[in-house]
Order: structure tokens, then C-alpha cells, then sequence
């Protein structure tokens, strides 16, 4: 947790400054939750590492007229470029989210349902072992027990006995694996933030192209008002670095947010064994 939390910030800072944005997004993690795992030494890792990197490192030379007209003033200035900016973005990062909290909704859809599928088929083999072992003795008890079976039943009654004490446990340790490691919450929160970042399909196995919607399309739809307005420079309002600032910071805030709340899944007292 604390690795996916430090690395999804220090993504955040490598493509913030592309939109001259050099604050780290505030991670805040749910207020409705009672038990929250603490970050502040992840915290403050990241803290260090964002303001070892001096803004001066994104600026480039620049010289501009004196006031006087007597000579230059030699200055760097940071002068982003909102629609390269935006295009890295897009590419880079939101489509790579995307990417991946598909692919890990559906690996922890599976993880869900393969625990679940296998805790059933083994409580129906713990019935069917029980079943089997009651319905022996019953036969023997009251003495109809052919000869030929009764000796590969009295070796098979340990074994019986044996699994019908084992079985129980397994299924126990996979309902317990199923509830702590949460693979169904953990597919929901993945499907939420895919949503968010790339829109809602069609459906969610489909293999077709998974950006309908979210962040992704206001990013699109703001380059294509980018590259329409820089065609005709006479109605180009020639600003768009704020608008490219918000769309970045809105990603940062998402995918910030969103690792932010797993101390809330983390946050558990798992019972000494």
C-alpha cells in the first residue's frame, strides 16, 4: 500500500509540471471512515523528494528588452505548452490508468470468484464425505455390509474422517481470504476510477476501445478546441494554459484520491494465528 500510494504521487508530480502546475494535489482519505491507516512517513518521503526538484529545472533561458531600451534581461521563464501538455497527458497517463484498473478489476473479479466457487464445491464435498461416512457406519451397524466393500471401507474410514475435519478448515481460511483481501470492493474501486478517467462501456469484458467518457473526453474535446482556435489566429483567445492546468489537476486529483483511500481497506486488525 505504501509503495502504490508514493508512486501514484510522484506520478501525479511528473506530469503536473508539463501544465506548469508545481503543487502536489492534497490526498485525503475518506472522513466517514473510523479506522485509517496513518501515511505521514510515506508523506513525508514524498514531501522531500517534490521540493528536492527546484522549478528552475522547467524554466528555459529566455532574454526580454530592459526598460530603458539599453540592453536584455536575462531571465528563465517557464513556458508550458498546453497542448503538448495535454497530449502526454491523455496518452501517457490517463489511458495507462485506464488500462490498468481495468485489467486489475478483472483480475480481482476472478480472485473473488474463484474463492467463492471453490469454498461452495468444498463445503458440498465436506455434505458428501459426512453423507458417505454416516451412511458406512449405518451399513455396518446394522450388519448388511457386503464383505467384498468392508474391508476398503474400514481403510477409507481414517481418510474420511480426516478430510471431513480438514475440508472445514479450508473453506473457513477461503471465506477468511475472501473477506480480507476485499477483491470484490477492490474490482468496484478499479471499475469506479476506469469510469471516471475513461467513461462507462458498453461492457466491462469487451475488448473494444475503453474511452468513451471521463476525463479522457474532456481532455479530447479541449484539444480539439485547441487545434480549432490556433487554425484561425484571429478569433485564437491565445490563453489556454489555465484550461490545461485544470484538466491535468482534475486527473491528479482522481488517481490521488483514489490510492489515498486504500488505508481505509488496509486498515484492519487481522487476527493472530
Amino acid at each position: 500500500m505504501n509503495y502504490r500510494y508514493l508512486a501514484e504521487r510522484l506520478r501525479a508530480m511528473y506530469y503536473l509540471p508539463l501544465a506548469a502546475s508545481f503543487q502536489p494535489p492534497a490526498a485525503v482519505s475518506s472522513q466517514y471512515a473510523s479506522r485509517v491507516a496513518s501515511q505521514s512517513a510515506v508523506d513525508w518521503l514524498f514531501n522531500a523528494i517534490a521540493r528536492s526538484v527546484s522549478p528552475a529545472h522547467f524554466a528555459h533561458p529566455a532574454h526580454l528588452p530592459s526598460w530603458d531600451s539599453n540592453g536584455t534581461l536575462e531571465l528563465r521563464l517557464v513556458r508550458p505548452r498546453p497542448s503538448s501538455a495535454l497530449q502526454l497527458v491523455r496518452k501517457h497517463w490517463v489511458q495507462d490508468q485506464v488500462a490498468y484498473h481495468l485489467k486489475n478489476a478483472r483480475l480481482m473479479r476472478r480472485l473473488d470468484r474463484f474463492t467463492a466457487h471453490m469454498a461452495r464445491r468444498l463445503s458440498s464435498a465436506v455434505v458428501a464425505i459426512v453423507m458417505l461416512d454416516l451412511l458406512l457406519i449405518l451399513w455396518k451397524l446394522v450388519g448388511t455390509l457386503p464383505e467384498s466393500i468392508a474391508q476398503p471401507a474400514l481403510l477409507a474410514a481414517p481418510w474420511l474422517m480426516f478430510l471431513a475435519a480438514l475440508l472445514p478448515a479450508a473453506v473457513t481460511s477461503l471465506n477468511g481470504l475472501r473477506f480480507q483481501s476485499e477483491c470484490q470492493r477492490l474490482a468496484e474501486r478499479s471499475l469506479h476510477l476506469r469510469r471516471l478517467l475513461g467513461g462507462s462501456p458498453g461492457d466491462q469484458d469487451s475488448t473494444s476501445s475503453p474511452f468513451t467518457g471521463g476525463r479522457w473526453l474532456q481532455i479530447s474535446d479541449l484539444l480539439v478546441r485547441i487545434d480549432s482556435c490556433t487554425a484561425q489566429p484571429a478569433t485564437d483567445i491565445g490563453a489556454w494554459c489555465m484550461d490545461a492546468l485544470f484538466a491535468t489537476e482534475r486527473v491528479a486529483g482522481d488517481c490521488v484520491q483514489e490510492v489515498a483511500e486504500w488505508s481505509v481497506l488496509y486498515a484492519k486488525e487481522l487476527p493472530e494465528i
